[in-house]
């Protein structure tokens, strides 16, 4: 029993904590406009955004972004908000669902069904 709660506090915790460091990071982080410059794809990964930004300090930067999907979520030309690490630009995302939170929620979903999973088995003897 003292390892199914230790699990569950496990799998409960590490995504909520990983949540919880991505909005402080973020927060630290610059927002910006971009503009889709080009798409890369589409290939076995899916289609990807390439977007030119401007930092506040006038450097010029390029994102890849590294959120794919089989169609285009973007078109060329089309605005976007960006979100970078003033320290090193390269370092930046795109803001939407996908781009900064999507693998945060697989892993809040994956961290409530296994400890909860793993519960009904133990009650099921």
């Amino acid at each position: 029993m003292t390892i199914s709660i230790t699990l569950f506090a496990w799998f409960m915790l590490t995504p909520l904590v990983m949540l919880w460091l991505q909005k402080k990071k973020l927060s630290a982080w610059k927002k910006t406009d971009g503009a889709v410059v080009e798409l890369s794809g589409p290939n076995e990964e899916g289609y990807a955004a390439i977007v030119d930004f401007v930092t506040e300090s006038g450097k010029n930067c390029t994102l890849y972004d590294r959120w794919r999907s089989n169609v285009s979520r973007y078109a060329v030309g089309q605005r976007v908000k960006i979100c970078y690490d003033p320290k090193k630009p390269s370092n930046a995302v795109i803001l939407s669902f996908g781009g900064v939170y999507f693998l945060r929620y697989v892993a809040i979903s994956f961290a409530v069904t296994l400890p909860l999973l793993v519960l009904a088995l133990l009650f099921q003897r």
